[in-house]
C-alpha cells in the first residue's frame, strides 16, 4: 500500500497491520502455519510428480507395484491431505521418479 493511501485510511480511523496482528497470532502460531503451508507445497509437488512420472502406467498398475489400492493412488495424485509423505514418495518411486528428482522436487517446493 502506498504511503498516501495508508495515511488517508489511518486519518479515517482505520488501523493498518498484518493478518497475524489482526488474528492475534503468536510467533509460534505463525511458524506452525508456515510449516503447514510448506507441507502442503511438498504434497502438491509430489502429487504432480507421481502423475507425470506414471506416464502410460495406469493407476491400478502403480497401485499393484507399490502394494496399495487404485483409489489410494487417485488420492495421491489429487494431493489429498490424508495421504502420508511416505506413500507419496513410494508412489513417485514406483512411478519411475529417481530419488534425485524427488529430492529436487521437494527442495523447489520448500523454497517457494
Amino acid at each position: 500500500m502506498n504511503t498516501a493511501k495508508r495515511s488517508e485510511l489511518e486519518a479515517k480511523g482505520w488501523k493498518i497491520g498484518t493478518a497475524a496482528e489482526f488474528l492475534g497470532l503468536t510467533p509460534e502460531d505463525e511458524a506452525a502455519i508456515e510449516r503447514r503451508r510448506a507441507m502442503d507445497r511438498a504434497r502438491t509437488a509430489l502429487a504432480k510428480l507421481v502423475k507425470e512420472s506414471r506416464g502410460t502406467m495406469t493407476q491400478a498398475e502403480l497401485a499393484r507395484r507399490i502394494k496399495t489400492s487404485q483409489p489410494r493412488i487417485a488420492k495421491v495424485e489429487a494431493g489429498e491431505s490424508n495421504v502420508s509423505l511416505d506413500l507419496l514418495i513410494r508412489a513417485a518411486i514406483g512411478a519411475g521418479a529417481s530419488l534425485d528428482t524427488i529430492g529436487r522436487t521437494l527442495i523447489r517446493a520448500a523454497t517457494k
